[in-house]
C-alpha cells in the first residue's frame, strides 16, 4: 500500500523505525503540516496531521522522546 501526502518536502522515521513523518506544502499559500504514518510491514497507515504553524515546511526531526520539530521556510520559523 502506498501512503498519500500532498507536495511533501522532506521526511523522517523515528528513532524505533515505528513511525514516518512527512511534512506537505498543502495549498498555494504554503501552508503547512506534518503527518504521521504507522510503519507496518509493508504498509503505512495513516494515524494523524496537523499544522506546522508556518508557510513551505521544509524540514521535520524527531528525538529520542519522539518529540518533533519542523522548520518553515518562508517566515523562517519553527513549530513543534
Amino acid at each position: 500500500m502506498v501512503a498519500k501526502a500532498t507536495n511533501p518536502s522532506f521526511l523522517v522515521k523515528t528513532k524505533d523505525r515505528k513511525l514516518l513523518l512527512v511534512v506537505e506544502e498543502v495549498n498555494k499559500d504554503g501552508d503547512g503540516f506534518v503527518s504521521a504514518f504507522k510503519i507496518d510491514k509493508d504498509s503505512l497507515l495513516f494515524i494523524n496531521k496537523t499544522k506546522t504553524g508556518g508557510a513551505h515546511p521544509c524540514f521535520v526531526t524527531v528525538n529520542n522522546e519522539n518529540q518533533v520539530l519542523v522548520a518553515n521556510y518562508t517566515g523562517g520559523n519553527i513549530g513543534y
